[in-house]
Protein backbone atom coordinates (compact mmCIF):
# COMPACT_ATOMS: atom_id res chain seq x y z
CA UNK A 1 0.00 0.00 0.00
CA UNK A 2 1.33 3.36 -1.00
CA UNK A 3 1.85 6.30 1.76
CA UNK A 4 2.12 8.61 -0.67
CA UNK A 5 2.13 9.52 -4.36
CA UNK A 6 5.74 9.64 -4.36
CA UNK A 7 5.99 5.76 -3.31
CA UNK A 8 2.98 4.48 -5.64
CA UNK A 9 4.45 6.75 -8.46
CA UNK A 10 8.44 7.22 -8.32
CA UNK A 11 8.71 9.75 -11.25
CA UNK A 12 6.59 12.11 -9.25
CA UNK A 13 9.50 12.65 -7.25
CA UNK A 14 11.47 15.88 -7.87
CA UNK A 15 15.13 15.32 -9.17
CA UNK A 16 15.93 16.15 -5.59
CA UNK A 17 14.40 12.95 -4.51
CA UNK A 18 13.18 14.98 -1.23
CA UNK A 19 10.17 16.43 -2.74
CA UNK A 20 6.78 16.18 -5.12
CA UNK A 21 7.37 17.61 -8.59
CA UNK A 22 4.54 19.88 -7.84
CA UNK A 23 6.49 21.19 -4.51
CA UNK A 24 9.74 21.33 -6.73
CA UNK A 25 7.97 23.35 -9.87
CA UNK A 26 6.55 25.86 -7.11
CA UNK A 27 9.64 26.65 -5.55
CA UNK A 28 11.36 27.06 -8.99
CA UNK A 29 8.59 29.51 -10.64
CA UNK A 30 8.72 31.21 -6.71
CA UNK A 31 12.44 31.94 -7.32
CA UNK A 32 11.82 32.92 -10.97
CA UNK A 33 8.91 35.05 -10.13
CA UNK A 34 10.94 36.89 -7.11
CA UNK A 35 14.50 37.69 -8.94
CA UNK A 36 12.60 38.46 -11.91
CA UNK A 37 10.85 41.40 -10.12
CA UNK A 38 13.90 42.53 -8.62
CA UNK A 39 15.16 42.98 -11.83
CA UNK A 40 12.88 44.73 -13.02
CA UNK A 41 12.38 46.98 -10.41
CA UNK A 42 16.53 47.25 -10.77
CA UNK A 43 16.35 48.10 -14.41
CA UNK A 44 13.86 50.60 -13.71
CA UNK A 45 15.72 52.36 -10.94
CA UNK A 46 18.98 51.91 -13.41
CA UNK A 47 17.07 53.87 -15.91
CA UNK A 48 16.01 56.61 -14.00
CA UNK A 49 19.31 57.29 -12.99
CA UNK A 50 20.98 57.19 -15.85
CA UNK A 51 23.04 53.90 -15.71
CA UNK A 52 21.57 52.34 -18.62
CA UNK A 53 19.45 52.86 -21.61
CA UNK A 54 18.84 51.81 -25.11
CA UNK A 55 18.96 48.41 -26.34
CA UNK A 56 20.20 46.56 -23.04
CA UNK A 57 17.34 49.24 -21.14
CA UNK A 58 14.52 47.52 -23.45
CA UNK A 59 15.57 43.77 -23.50
CA UNK A 60 16.18 43.65 -19.71
CA UNK A 61 12.88 45.74 -19.09
CA UNK A 62 10.44 43.58 -21.26
CA UNK A 63 12.59 40.13 -20.00
CA UNK A 64 11.96 40.60 -16.90
CA UNK A 65 8.17 41.39 -17.47
CA UNK A 66 7.76 38.96 -19.40
CA UNK A 67 9.52 36.53 -17.27
CA UNK A 68 7.73 38.06 -13.87
CA UNK A 69 4.48 37.32 -15.26
CA UNK A 70 5.06 33.68 -16.73
CA UNK A 71 6.82 32.91 -13.14
CA UNK A 72 3.37 34.29 -11.90
CA UNK A 73 1.23 31.78 -14.23
CA UNK A 74 3.34 29.00 -13.21
CA UNK A 75 2.40 29.72 -9.95
CA UNK A 76 -1.00 29.99 -10.06
CA UNK A 77 -1.22 26.90 -12.33
CA UNK A 78 1.05 24.77 -10.00
CA UNK A 79 -1.36 25.56 -6.88
CA UNK A 80 -4.59 25.30 -8.88
CA UNK A 81 -2.69 22.16 -10.86
CA UNK A 82 -3.71 23.65 -14.63
CA UNK A 83 -1.46 21.97 -17.07
CA UNK A 84 -1.82 25.12 -19.66
CA UNK A 85 -0.58 27.46 -17.52
CA UNK A 86 2.62 26.26 -16.76
CA UNK A 87 3.85 25.39 -20.22
CA UNK A 88 4.16 29.19 -20.67
CA UNK A 89 7.23 28.85 -18.08
CA UNK A 90 8.39 25.45 -19.91
CA UNK A 91 8.55 27.08 -23.59
CA UNK A 92 10.71 30.37 -21.65
CA UNK A 93 12.95 27.54 -19.78
CA UNK A 94 13.61 26.00 -22.97
CA UNK A 95 14.55 29.22 -24.75
CA UNK A 96 16.53 30.12 -21.86
CA UNK A 97 18.99 27.02 -22.43
CA UNK A 98 18.81 28.17 -25.77
CA UNK A 99 20.72 31.05 -25.18
CA UNK A 100 23.08 29.13 -22.16
CA UNK A 101 24.11 26.63 -25.29
CA UNK A 102 24.62 29.47 -27.80
CA UNK A 103 26.50 31.40 -25.57
CA UNK A 104 29.00 28.68 -24.42
CA UNK A 105 29.05 27.98 -28.22
CA UNK A 106 30.32 31.31 -29.18
CA UNK A 107 32.95 31.38 -26.40
CA UNK A 108 34.27 28.62 -27.56
CA UNK A 109 34.23 29.87 -31.09
CA UNK A 110 35.81 32.98 -29.89
CA UNK A 111 38.83 30.55 -27.81
CA UNK A 112 39.47 28.64 -31.01
CA UNK A 113 39.24 31.44 -33.77
CA UNK A 114 41.63 33.98 -32.78
CA UNK A 115 40.35 36.90 -35.58
CA UNK A 116 37.48 37.01 -33.61
CA UNK A 117 39.28 38.64 -30.71
CA UNK A 118 40.91 40.79 -32.73
CA UNK A 119 43.57 43.24 -30.70
CA UNK A 120 43.18 43.79 -26.70
CA UNK A 121 43.88 47.06 -25.57
CA UNK A 122 45.88 47.00 -22.70
CA UNK A 123 42.51 48.68 -20.58
CA UNK A 124 40.42 45.78 -21.69
CA UNK A 125 42.95 42.75 -20.24
CA UNK A 126 40.00 43.26 -16.88
CA UNK A 127 37.53 43.11 -19.19
CA UNK A 128 38.71 39.87 -20.76
CA UNK A 129 39.24 38.15 -17.40
CA UNK A 130 35.91 38.52 -15.84
CA UNK A 131 34.92 37.28 -19.98
CA UNK A 132 36.68 34.10 -19.38
CA UNK A 133 35.34 33.68 -15.98
CA UNK A 134 32.07 34.30 -16.98
CA UNK A 135 32.16 31.35 -19.64
CA UNK A 136 33.95 29.45 -17.65
CA UNK A 137 31.97 29.60 -14.28
CA UNK A 138 28.99 31.21 -14.74
CA UNK A 139 27.49 29.91 -18.16
CA UNK A 140 27.86 25.83 -17.07
CA UNK A 141 26.23 26.50 -13.83
CA UNK A 142 23.53 28.38 -15.18
CA UNK A 143 22.75 25.92 -17.88
CA UNK A 144 22.94 22.86 -15.25
CA UNK A 145 20.31 25.07 -13.17
CA UNK A 146 18.02 25.65 -16.14
CA UNK A 147 18.27 22.14 -17.11
CA UNK A 148 17.53 20.92 -13.83
CA UNK A 149 14.44 23.39 -13.71
CA UNK A 150 13.27 22.49 -16.74
CA UNK A 151 13.24 18.61 -15.93
CA UNK A 152 11.00 19.31 -12.40
CA UNK A 153 8.45 21.69 -14.25
CA UNK A 154 8.44 19.43 -16.96
CA UNK A 155 7.92 16.25 -14.93
CA UNK A 156 5.04 18.15 -13.20
CA UNK A 157 3.63 18.93 -16.23
CA UNK A 158 3.57 15.56 -17.49
CA UNK A 159 2.17 14.10 -14.15
CA UNK A 160 -0.53 16.49 -14.56
CA UNK A 161 -1.71 15.17 -17.90
CA UNK A 162 -1.43 11.33 -16.02
CA UNK A 163 -2.94 12.75 -13.31
CA UNK A 164 -6.34 14.09 -16.16
CA UNK A 165 -6.26 10.46 -17.68
CA UNK A 166 -5.75 8.58 -14.72
CA UNK A 167 -9.35 7.15 -13.83
CA UNK A 168 -10.74 7.88 -10.27
CA UNK A 169 -10.62 4.74 -8.00
CA UNK A 170 -11.33 4.15 -4.32
CA UNK A 171 -8.76 3.29 -2.02
CA UNK A 172 -9.09 -0.18 -0.42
Amino acid sequence: MCKSPMDCFPDTKCCCGCAHVKTGSLIFSSVNCFWSTVGFIGIIILGILGKTSGSVFNTQFIWNLVSSVISGLSIYGTVKEKKMLILPYIVQKWIELATWILSFMLFFLYLLIPSLRGEVATGQDDHEKRFYIYSVVVLPVATALTIWILITVHNFYNFLKLEERRPLYEEV
